[in-house]
């Protein structure tokens, strides 16, 4: 963009009240699935925060803002993927030298013809992927490297054969997107709620990243910031318990070898370089190098 927009000024207003506030907005208007509250005997085996989010007991407001490129949705636009000349020589891990054995997808083998003839290419391709798609996670402590590593492996791979994209951390999103660090704490079992929620938008990425990898049809590369097993190092043992019941995993390996090829484990930089630790670098950072150690044993 050109310019980011100005900043929002509050100029005093001798006007009324409007009627579109949060306190005088009909609660008519709200648009949720609450029915009302809910029956004693349901509610009583719930945490606060399950119940809320089931029936909230405060308006939320789902607002879109659209329109054309250059029309201020976004303070500033992600920076173009720019592709640079690499002079070191072919490696072993390359598109065309990778087995196909490799491959984890849906796919057993081709379509049906009476099938097949009714999809476009990319549909089928979505199916029954013509070539590899390789899912791989950077887990760890906090300052481990994950993002630098993402960045670097990203052209590394692009420039051997490979598309690639990357997944990001979905508690990041939640947090970069307006979720406050008291929201953990705010209402009895908000964690288990907020857990759920990271794991439904990491699940949503990681698929739907997937399925356009299969579509184009080419070998392919997904690069996870985090994988599905990471919340448990954020929750105690018996809430991880409960949500796992809650979505009906019997086991954990489900969200880790039964659905990635590889799992990075990066060491935190608290542990044997404390003196490279920071936060200055990542606004979700939090953590004291103590905890960072502690997570990082966790991951």
């Amino acid at each position: 963009m050109s310019a980011p927009p100005l900043p929002y000024e509050r100029k005093p207003s001798n006007t009324t009240p409007s009627a579109f506030s949060a306190r005088n907005l009909s609660q008519t208007r709200l648009r949720s699935n609450s029915h009302g509250p809910l029956a004693q005997d349901i509610s009583a085996e719930l945490t606060e925060a399950e119940v809320n989010s089931i029936a909230p007991p405060a308006p939320i407001y789902k607002i879109v803002l659209t329109g054309g490129p250059c029309g201020g949705k976004m303070s500033a636009p992600p920076l173009p993927y720019e592709r640079k000349p690499s002079n070191t020589t072919p490696s072993a891990f390359s598109a065309r030298n990778l087995s196909q054995t490799r491959l984890r997808s849906n796919s057993h083998g081709p379509l049906a013809q009476d099938i097949s003839a009714e999809l476009t290419q990319a549909e089928v391709n979505s199916i029954a992927p013509p070539a590899p798609i390789y899912k791989i996670v950077l887990t760890g402590g906090p300052c481990g490297g994950k993002t630098t590593s993402m960045a670097r492996l990203s052209p590394y791979l692009r420039e051997r054969g490979f598309e690639v994209i990357t997944c990001p951390e979905a508690f990041s999103l939640l947090v970069n997107n307006g979720m406050a660090f008291d929201y953990l704490s705010a209402v009895k079992g908000m964690d288990i709620v907020v857990q759920d929620t990271v794991m439904d938008m990491q699940i949503g990425m990681e698929d739907g990243f997937e399925r356009v990898l299969r579509a184009r049809g080419k070998p392919a590369v997904l690069l996870c910031d985090r994988g599905l097993m990471d919340g448990s190092a954020y929750m105690k043992d018996e809430d991880w318990n409960k949500l796992m019941q809650k979505r009906e995993i019997d086991c954990v390996s489900e969200l880790r070898e039964g659905r990635y090829n590889a799992v990075f484990h990066l060491v935190t930089a608290a542990e044997g370089a404390e003196e490279y630790y920071t936060l200055e670098n990542n606004a979700v950072r939090t953590e004291s190098p103590e905890l960072a150690r502690s997570l990082d044993s966790m991951t």
